[in-house]
């Protein structure tokens, strides 16, 4: 399976790697093997890396060349230099941007032709699509990516998370060369696993923003696995926790707080530093929420997490594309509150994301109400992390732990024009 997704092009390794992190649909088995497709791809060919690596640290590319993880959309080296620190560079896979085109051409064709089927005409599949697959498009800019890491450095910068810093005037849309984070270099199980085998890791890949393999930083794996019991996999229920806390903090402070969310945080593209420190990577799949979508689902949040149904329901019917003209309000706000009350506070190991928006989608459907496309990215950002915030903490209220940023944040967003 892995192999055929990766024939089939980027767009599908994408599909791959969202899949590889669902315990709750695909065996353990399918999923170590799509996992490959997060940093272990086909190999960029040399020479052509040679040439757009030409120029970066000193202009002398180490011998041999270095690679840190091959990714759908490029592949990431380390450059070294006796004038500064190692560099992680991005480069971009030779006609990535020609193919991902066409898959997003393909789904946004799917999406036309499944939105003729009468029971789905009303829903805005396709706007929800094309919000996705543009943003998808985004990632074949390396110079994009190089923005998107500064605004989630901003983001983020209060948290105590690293991003790595780009250098801004080296980049080019074929390359990002960016700071490089030696946590990606260990080799390490997963948190809270004590059973993982040393090269299955949270944190051993780059696969597309930066190291993330064994082969680098010999010196920084040591210290890694000498001092932090989480990175080998060695860490309690009270670690998990803690470490499950600080992934949710920084996803839901990017939702709430600046809207700035990024879509691609599987295992691959976030890592621990031996004092616990969040690293984060690959900013090229993220986008920035409206305004008043940001607002609208904070109201919807804040609602599931206090159990008010009619809060929720409110936010939903301001946030639709359209309303119509028979819709009985009260209710669609019954059953609102109804899905809201049965899934209040439920733990992370009885939440379901998948399956509750399964359920707003069918009240959405029944009462031809219709929430607006850009709350796909929120959805996709927490179904990316659930699993994993599941495993370590399967006790854990993750509504509460978004209820205090919601609270700082929402009377911060904007009121006005776009």
């Amino acid at each position: 399976m892995p192999d055929l997704l990766e024939g089939l092009g980027p767009g599908f390794i994408k599909m791959g790697q969202l899949a590889s992190t669902r315990r709750d649909l695909l065996s353990d088995e399918a999923r170590t093997a799509l996992a490959r497709l997060r940093d272990n791809c086909q190999p960029l060919p040399e020479p052509y890396v040679r040439a757009i690596m030409t120029g970066v640290g000193d202009g002398r590319v180490a011998e041999p060349l270095r690679p840190l993880g091959f990714g759908s959309i490029a592949g990431v080296y380390l450059a070294r230099s006796d004038a500064r620190p190692p560099l992680a560079v991005k480069v971009r896979r030779p006609g990535v941007s020609e193919r991902l085109l066409c898959d997003t051409g393909n789904a946004r064709k799917l999406a036309r032709a499944v939105g003729r089927i009468p029971r789905l005409r009303a829903l805005p599949l396709r706007e929800m699509v094309d919000f996705l697959a543009t943003a998808a498009e985004m990632q074949a800019d390396l110079a994009a990516e190089q923005r998107h890491l500064c605004e989630l450095r901003r983001t983020l910068a209060h948290l105590r998370v690293r991003i790595p810093q780009p250098l801004p005037e080296a980049g080019t849309s074929d390359r990002l060369i960016m700071e490089y984070l030696p946590a990606f270099a260990t080799p390490t199980a997963r948190v809270g696993d004590r059973t993982a085998s040393a090269g299955d890791g949270t944190a051993r890949s780059m696969a597309s923003a930066a190291p993330g393999m064994a082969s680098a930083a010999a010196s920084a794996t040591s210290a890694a696995l000498g001092t932090a019991n989480v990175a080998a996999g060695t860490a309690n229920a009270a670690t998990g926790t803690v470490y499950a806390v600080k992934l949710l903090e920084a996803v839901f402070t990017m939702i709430f707080r600046s809207g700035f969310v990024h879509l691609d945080l599987h295992d691959g593209n976030f890592a621990w530093d031996p004092d616990g420190t969040l690293n984060i990577v690959d900013a090229g799949f993220a986008v920035q929420l409206r305004h008043r979508t940001r607002r609208q689902f904070s109201e919807f949040f804040i609602g599931l997490s206090f159990g008010n149904g009619r809060r929720s329901a409110e936010a939903i019917l301001r946030s639709a594309i359209r309303l119509p003209e028979t819709l009985d309000r009260e209710a669609f706000i019954a059953e609102i509150s109804e899905l809201i009350l049965s899934h209040r506070r439920l733990p992370a190991r009885d939440f379901r994301v998948a399956a509750f928006t399964s359920e707003l989608f069918a009240i959405q459907r029944r009462h031809g109400v219709f929430i607006s496309s850009d709350f796909a990215a929120p959805v996709l950002a927490l179904l990316t992390i659930e699993e994993q915030v599941r495993e370590w903490a399967p006790d854990l209220d993750f509504q509460v732990v978004a209820q205090a940023i919601i609270i700082g944040s929402i009377a911060l967003i904007p009121c006005g024009p776009e």
